[in-house]
């Protein structure tokens, strides 16, 4: 996982016979702006050299965030570090946590598909009990657990599902069990793929501006970071009013544990970070 501090973009042209080529690419650092730039001079110059030789490469990176962003670092403004973890800031406003050892998989529930009368019927006059979505996702779940004794998850109330955390050890991003329990519990496989593609896992610990009724965007958009100094003005007018109305709501609601009862020490600090910004033990609070 690599959430950069620093990040610059460089520039290399080539003329020949009348063409022009030009290549840009980013670098980024832990360290300062000057060895960013430095990653980015030597990362154009190697992609100019490929694109000589025949190579077919983009000429230009996108300037993305997080989803999408192929090969490159998570691009989002750093909100803290906490051990391994890096609390960074999304594409719409939200604080997310990454974290290169925590095992995180939101579960969205599928829409209800519409019964037919006679079922409904046969339903009624039966009187059997429906389950409800969130019922049928933690069976799935047990169901996923029955062969493995060592497993333990923690499960949280979501808008729109459930969020689980698997405490009994730590895991890599890339492991072929990580995989393996994202499809036995469908998990969505862009954040899958995600995930296997930044080495890392990762959870929104705020609202959704538009959950919390902020109907404009996060100036400038998309709120791809660093930002020119020029917008940084608007950017954080627009921020002072979410970070405001972000407080009154949880982003998730701690359910259960299921499974063995194990939570890692190392995990447990996460937990007890992840719950904190979420909020996730204050009943009272609304989802959102």
């Amino acid at each position: 996982m690599i959430v950069p501090s620093y990040w610059a973009e460089a520039r290399k042209q080539h003329r020949s016979t009348g063409k022009q080529i030009t290549v840009r690419r980013y670098g980024w650092s832990e360290l300062n702006e000057e060895d960013a730039r430095l990653m980015a001079e030597r990362r154009a110059e190697e992609a100019l050299q490929d694109l000589l030789s025949g190579k077919k490469l983009d000429r230009r990176e996108r300037k993305v965030p997080y989803n999408g962003a192929e090969g490159t670092p998570i691009r989002e403004e750093i909100l803290s570090r906490n051990g391994p973890e890096v609390i960074s800031r999304n594409s719409y406003g939200a604080h997310c946590l990454n974290s290169p050892r925590a095992l995180f998989a939101d579960i969205d529930f599928d829409e209800p598909k519409k019964k037919s009368f006679f079922t409904r019927l046969f339903s009624f006059l039966t009187r059997q009990p429906q389950e409800s979505s969130e019922e049928i996702a933690i069976q799935r779940l047990k169901q996923f657990l029955a062969n493995r004794p060592a497993w333990n998850l923690r499960i949280y109330r979501t808008p729109n599902g459930l969020r689980v955390i698997v405490t009994h050890k730590p895991f890599a991003a890339r492991e072929p069990e990580v995989q393996e329990f994202f499809r036995n519990c469908n998990v969505d496989q862009m954040y899958a793929r995600m995930c296997h593609n930044q080495n890392c896992f990762r959870a929104r610990m705020t609202a959704k501006p538009w959950r919390i009724g902020i109907a404009s965007h996060m100036r400038p958009r998309p709120g791809v970071w660093p930002v020119h100094p020029d917008r940084i003005e608007s950017r954080n007018n627009w921020l002072r009013e979410y970070e405001a109305r972000q407080k009154q709501f949880a982003a998730c609601r701690f359910l259960q544990n299921i499974g063995s009862g194990t939570i890692d020490r190392d995990i447990f600090e996460v937990i007890r970070l992840h719950d904190h910004e979420c909020r996730a033990l204050d009943a009272a609070l609304p989802l959102a």
